[in-house]
């Protein structure tokens, strides 16, 4: 048996579903996280009682920072917040939370991966 490597890091625009109502939604640049990176952010998952996924604020980090690669219509009183490490902090939880779901989501096996 052989054993496929990720090869697909390629960068991919999101939209949040809070900003696919607006006239001019925010949208973030992330990439696939690599099978290291996925190693750091498993240990900061974790299933509620109900069922549900969860993810400490650490894991947050650790996702935005590993594969939050850029953003367009992210602003504050003064005009465009360029995408930074140190800014990814600015943007509101429910949105930090949303991308690092969507980044664990991304890193995430699919079917066909698992049969390899």
């Amino acid at each position: 048996m052989t054993i496929t490597v990720i090869e697909d890091l390629k960068s991919t625009w999101y939209t949040p579903p809070s900003e696919k109502r607006s006239d001019n939604p925010a949208r973030f640049k992330l990439r696939r996280p690599d099978g290291s990176q996925m190693g750091y952010l498993r240990q900061e998952i974790g299933v509620t009682t109900d069922g549900n996924m969860d993810i400490t604020g650490r894991g947050i980090d650790l996702a935005l920072g590993y594969c939050l690669e850029d953003w367009d219509g992210v602003e504050d009183g003064s005009g465009p917040v360029k995408c930074t490490p140190g800014n990814h902090r600015l943007l509101p939880l429910s949105v930090r939370l949303d991308l690092a779901m969507e980044i664990i989501r991304m890193g995430t096996l699919t079917e066909d991966e698992r049969k390899n």
